[in-house]
């Protein structure tokens, strides 16, 4: 967006802090139950699958998502929204992307907990990064 408006301003990703185990770090971790707590880290999980998927050379996305709310339910979460999408304009992917982004948000009990995955689909690259969280 900042291009299509000739602003001035770079903006710089940078990798999402993430727990031990995985999970996203944010202050709404806090609010989890230790059970919950427990179960929180299979989202990020759920986008390492996505993205091994996607790299394999998986590209029906909308059923890819399907399955993935399936893993995150049968974990105890409930999927809010999931979106594989170009990483530099955020639409959705086309032959020219080079590298794509998982958005994630699913609840937790009471909390909703937010990750994202930034899949480099390049051939001769099957690295991942991840953006800040909050």
């Amino acid at each position: 967006m900042t291009d299509d408006l000739a602003l001035p301003i770079d903006i710089i990703g940078l990798p999402t802090v993430r727990e031990m185990d995985g999970l996203a770090m944010s202050s709404r971790n806090s609010r989890l139950t230790v059970d919950e707590r427990q179960r929180a880290p299979v989202l990020a999980k759920t986008l390492r699958w996505i993205s091994s998927q996607l790299r394999g050379g998986r590209t029906d996305f909308n059923d890819l998502v399907l399955d993935a709310h399936d893993q995150l339910r049968a974990a105890g979460l409930e999927p809010d929204e999931i979106f594989i999408r170009d990483a530099a304009s955020l639409h959705a992917p086309n032959d020219d992307t080079n590298q794509l982004v998982i958005l994630a948000a699913a609840f937790l009990g009471q909390v909703r907990l937010i990750d994202n995955l930034v899949v480099d689909m390049t051939p001769a690259s099957t690295q991942e990064t991840s953006s800040k969280e909050d």
